[in-house]
């Protein structure tokens, strides 16, 4: 149970330093959010590490999403 409290609190500051710094970045690159759940996701599956069903399922889904997600960006440039 604690390990959720943790997961919770590392998303929480991911995202709020992502937010704070967003404004230094170059104004012609927006984020790419899509890329930031998959990065979100990789992050819970390596929390996750002790209960392999979810940690490899969080690993399999931010490495899909990611993989995706790059695909796209790259057929529509």
């Amino acid at each position: 149970m604690i390990e959720f409290v943790y997961a919770g609190v590392g998303i929480v500051l991911l995202l709020t330093l992502l937010f704070i710094f967003r404004n230094k970045l170059n104004q012609n690159k927006k984020i790419n959010y899509i890329l930031v759940i998959a990065f979100i996701f990789i992050f819970l599956g390596i929390f996750f590490n002790d209960k392999p069903a979810i940690g490899y399922t969080f690993l399999a889904l931010g490495a899909s999403i990611a993989i995706i997600e790059r695909i796209r960006s790259r057929r529509k440039s």
